[in-house]
């Protein structure tokens, strides 16, 4: 495939999981831990993500993700080593083991309730390779506002970023 893209396609609402329709995102080759990341703008106990798999690469583009929440920017370091040398800053939601089904839609529940940030990443620990993906959505409830009774989406149209290109 081409080149990476812009990461505004990891949130873009568009769940068409196929390269061709522009929805999805591509990390640059040479960062280490790829990642993306969404600000919600404000503080959110965070409750499940679900992670949109593109459909035309091979599984190993999403294999062993984790998702983290925290209220620390990582203003878009060139790689994700920030993860592993500043664990204390960030609190896991869930991590996923194993290989996506291509071009589906996996809901990933968070496993406490202390998944609580501004800040939502999800990054490829341990690795060197390309982050493919078609869409990040992000779940939840803010404990000073009234809970919705319909959950939606709190990263759509929120700011993004991810792992850059080295200069």
């Amino acid at each position: 495939h081409a080149e990476p893209t812009d990461a505004k396609k990891g949130n873009d609402g568009g769940f068409n999981p196929y390269w061709a329709a522009g929805t999805c995102l591509k990390t640059p080759r040479q960062g280490f831990q790829p990642w993306f990341g969404v600000d919600l703008e404000e503080i959110i106990q965070v409750t499940h993500v679900v992670v949109t798999a593109q459909a035309d690469v091979h599984e190993q583009h999403l294999k062993g993700f984790r998702i983290v929440v925290s209220d620390y920017s990582i203003e878009n370091p060139i790689n994700g080593r920030v993860f592993k040398s500043r664990e204390d800053m960030f609190v896991v939601c869930n991590s996923h083991v194993g290989e996506l089904k291509k071009g589906s839609a996996h809901k990933i529940k968070c496993r406490n309730n202390k998944a609580i940030g501004r800040y939502v990443y999800l990054y490829l620990p341990e690795v060197r390779q390309i982050l493919h993906m078609c869409e990040l959505e992000v779940f939840g409830f803010d404990n000073a506002k009234p809970r919705d009774a319909v959950p939606k989406n709190l990263a759509l149209g929120k700011e993004v970023f991810s792992t850059k290109n080295e200069s």
